[in-house]
């Protein structure tokens, strides 16, 4: 498990004090999640959510900044990405 986790309701990095998700947890996730890009997205998505309730009165930006921040730098899955991983297994 890594040290580089969020703090909430602020949102930065409990090991880095950098906005979460830091460059290292944006790493370690990408490496995580690697063959499950929409997995990586959901988990993600459930983040940028409480971020997004948060920021009413907690966060400074907008709410593109938030979108930005949580889910603009995911890589884009390919259509059926999943699919692949679940076929080969057969």
């Amino acid at each position: 498990m890594s040290a580089h986790e969020p703090v909430r309701p602020k949102w930065h990095c409990d090991a880095c004090g950098f906005p979460w998700p830091c460059p290292t947890a944006k790493a370690e996730l990408s490496r995580d999640f690697e063959r499950f890009p929409t997995s990586f997205a959901a988990y993600m998505a459930q983040f940028y959510a409480l971020a997004f309730a948060d920021a009413a009165t907690q966060l400074d930006g907008t709410p593109a900044d938030l979108w930005t921040r949580f889910m603009g730098w995911l890589p884009r899955p390919s259509v059926g990405a999943d699919d692949v991983r679940r076929d080969s297994s057969r």
